[in-house]
């Protein structure tokens, strides 16, 4: 696959490990990433034009809080 993509894997009551989803599209979670300065949508363009990047990663200490209750 090409440009934005995601799987999602989760345990089952055995513990092992199972394929949830698989989308093409921006993950909630992918935020995590762009705070450490990796912008995947413009990535996905950049690939879709072919063009040859390199990505600098901010190497900084962060944390995520995520709630799926709505306020």
């Amino acid at each position: 696959m090409h440009g934005l993509w995601f799987y999602q894997l989760k345990c089952d009551v055995n513990g092992q490990l199972k394929l949830f989803e698989i989308g093409s599209r921006v993950s909630g979670t992918m935020m995590l990433n762009r705070i450490r300065g990796i912008n995947f949508v413009e990535l996905a363009l950049y690939q879709k034009l072919d063009f040859n990047v390199k990505v600098i990663v901010n190497d900084i200490e962060i944390s995520l809080a995520r709630s799926l209750i709505p306020r």
